[in-house]
């Protein structure tokens, strides 16, 4: 071959090396075949059906398949049948488990079924990505059922960003031959690579889906804007001590009779559970302090610890800021578990967001009766017995909340990160050069991030320490410094779902949604029904003006029949309009008699439209039944994910971490 230049070669060499690299590859696979045939062809055909039985068994169950060895000689001897190795168990029979559980799957979501996606990313796991399909089936015996299945997940090797999201979201689709014309919404949390990654996709394929922004997150990146300056500093000292060392839990578990908890750092609501504990553990943590101390565990920081729990002030200080934070943010930790329900939310989503609007009606702090009528009381009664903690003639600065302190910290940092972004110089690197400056930058961030967190808890000390030498005198003071520390939460709630947030449609279209229950629709009056009737505008299948003037010139009579066929418990909903749907279709092929709704006579002279347009509503049923307020059907694969393999998932391929979700969900 004739070599025209060294860049010419250098193309030539990395080709031919890629072609080795795919040879060796093939050669491999084909002698792992090779090896597979030839053990299956000699395993009986009972020793074969009980290794693909005992394979599906451990899958399901969540069974690591290396505990095959431990079992094996028992599982043998009970069932006189040979297991075959751990290591050859996955590669001779996933396979066919994956193959069965991809036909089952395609007999369910066929093609032409409407459906909503519902996927997320993480990088805690080393950038996976799955997906997950949300539709409507009936079964033979006319039951309504909605299920939801994970049709993809992907590892990356680059960060999730728009494009990449957009190419698994075409893998998902293509694969489960999902049309984009079918597919009704898509629901995420609210990140700009993941709405960007929406937009793409409508302009792409040419369609419009509802973009449905996570409400559970939502509630959650609200509750993170909780917070008490003492509190957190107080907070900070539990996680130096307790986490990291088994001694520290033991004693904790000694003395409280009660487990130490552990949390998620990217789940809020699992970080006010061990608040909780702390609070009705509150009068046994400076025992705990003590042992801790005799057997010399986590000393420097169990005596600052131990130093807050018995300074009288800074005790009492975090005694009702604790209670105040869990007791001020219950309803939200509510409102995020009701949000990861599967099932009939959408139709009670609503009802959730409604009552959050009843228990905040000012959209501040909660009546908290523990803490208002009990703890409170005993704080003044404190400050009148000791006289050293009474100021009459001093006004107490207004208290700044955590997140004041946080921002105050933060700006600086995240300005000094756009200017250096501003006046980075775009050059052609070499590779060298490249992991040089990544290297350089990965150390200046690290040292960045060290400083960053030094003056955010000199600056935490400064405002604990002021807020404790100055105790509240009164009632109005004492309110005052617990709707600071909890407003930011609860303001960054309602600015998401108030008229310009980034949810308000959303909650609109859940809010017309209950309309669907016939328990609701009995009570609400035409004129509200047909206001929220509206709302289904925000949702592009259904922003039809007939559509929506059929809902509501029928809504009476839909409201009667629900009057008239009274539910006296919770039903399944959309099993109820599948039913009424299937009544109507009674009545209309009979063709005898009245209609019950107008009166008219069904007669060759006569007929009326009742019927027609009260099917209607089962057929938009199907379509609202779709929508989901969270994306945590997608959060619950990664715990799988974790729960099964830890840190190891790396270290086995796509096709069996697939199988186990499929299998486990």
């Amino acid at each position: 071959m004739h070599i025209k230049n060294a860049k010419c070669h250098a193309v030539y060499v990395q080709k031919q090396a890629e072609m080795h690299r795919v040879d060796v590859a093939a050669t491999d696979d084909r002698i792992a075949e090779a090896g597979r045939i030839w053990r299956l062809s000699t395993v009986t055909k009972e020793d074969l059906l009980f290794r693909q039985r005992m394979l599906f068994m451990m899958l399901k169950a969540g069974i690591p398949i290396n505990k095959c060895e431990i079992i094996r000689p028992d599982m043998e001897a009970m069932s006189l049948k040979s297991l075959g190795s751990a290591k050859d168990l996955p590669s001779d029979h996933l396979d066919m488990l994956l193959k069965g559980e991809d036909a089952l799957q395609s007999s369910e979501l066929v093609p032409g079924t409407l459906c909503s996606l519902i996927c997320d990313g993480t990088s805690r796991l080393g950038e996976v990505f799955n997906v997950i399909a949300r539709f409507i089936c009936t079964t033979s015996t006319n039951k309504v059922v909605t299920k939801q299945l994970l049709i993809h997940l992907g590892f990356l090797r680059s960060t999730l960003d728009a494009c990449e999201i957009c190419g698994e979201l075409k893998k998902a689709m293509q694969k489960r031959r999902v049309c984009p014309n079918e597919v009704i919404a898509l629901s995420l949390d609210g990140c700009k690579a993941n709405t960007s990654a929406h937009d793409t996709m409508e302009k792409a394929e040419d369609v419009k889906w509802l973009l449905l922004l996570c409400f559970s997150h939502m509630a959650s990146n609200a509750g993170e804007q909780a917070g008490f300056p003492n509190l957190k500093k107080f907070w900070s000292l539990l996680q130096k001590i307790f986490p990291h060392s088994t001694a520290a839990k033991q004693i904790f578990k000694e003395v409280t009779d009660a487990a130490w908890k552990e949390y998620s750092g990217t789940c809020w609501y699992s970080e006010h559970e061990v608040y909780q504990v702390l609070f009705l553990k509150f009068q046994f943590l400076g025992t705990v302090f003590s042992k801790l101390i005799e057997q010399n565990v986590c000393t420097k920081n169990t005596l600052e610890a131990q130093g807050m729990i018995l300074c009288p002030r800074v005790s009492l200080l975090l005694k009702i800021e604790l209670a105040a934070y869990v007791e001020g943010l219950m309803e939200l930790l509510k409102f995020c578990y009701c949000m990861e329900a599967d099932g009939e939310i959408p139709f009670e989503a609503g009802a959730y967001v409604d009552k959050m609007y009843d228990i905040y009606p000012d959209q501040s702090s909660p009546h908290m009766p523990s803490v208002e009528d009990a703890l409170i009381r005993e704080a003044l009664q404190f400050v009148n017995d000791n006289p050293q903690y009474q100021r009459p003639n001093v006004l107490r600065p207004q208290p700044r909340a955590l997140r004041e302190v946080t921002l105050a910290v933060h700006r600086p940092r995240r300005q000094r990160a756009i200017d250096a972004v501003q006046n980075a110089v775009q050059a052609i690197e070499t590779v060298a050069q490249r992991n040089a400056r990544l290297q350089r930058e990965a150390e200046e961030r690290a040292a960045a991030e060290a400083i960053y967190e030094r003056e955010l808890n000199e600056a935490i000390e400064l405002e604990a320490r002021l807020q404790a030498d100055f105790l509240p005198q009164n009632d109005d003071e004492w309110k005052t410094h617990i709707q600071t520390g909890l407003r930011p939460a609860i303001n960054y709630f309602f600015q998401r779902i108030n008229n310009g947030g980034d949810r308000f449609q959303t909650y609109q279209i859940f809010k017309a949604a209950q309309l669907w229950n016939p328990m609701y629709a009995k009570m609400i009056d035409d004129e509200s029904a047909r206001t929220s009737l509206e709302n289904l505008r925000f949702v592009p299948k259904l922003n039809d003006d007939e559509l929506i003037d059929v809902l509501c010139i029928s809504f009476p009579k839909y409201s009667t029949y629900a009057r008239r066929n009274v539910v006296e418990k919770p039903c399944s909903i959309l099993q109820w309009h599948f039913d009424f749907y299937r009544r109507l279709g009674e009545i209309q092929e009979s063709d005898v008699g009245r209609c019950s709704f107008c009166n008219i006579a069904f007669n060759a002279n006569a007929s009326c439209s009742c019927i027609r347009l009260l099917k209607t509503w089962w057929k938009v049923a199907q379509v609202l039944g779709l929508l989901t307020p969270s994306s945590g059907a997608s959060e619950r694969v990664f715990s799988t994910l974790n729960s099964f393999y830890g840190n190891q998932q790396h270290g086995f391929s796509t096709r069996r971490n697939f199988c186990i979700i499929v299998l486990q969900s």
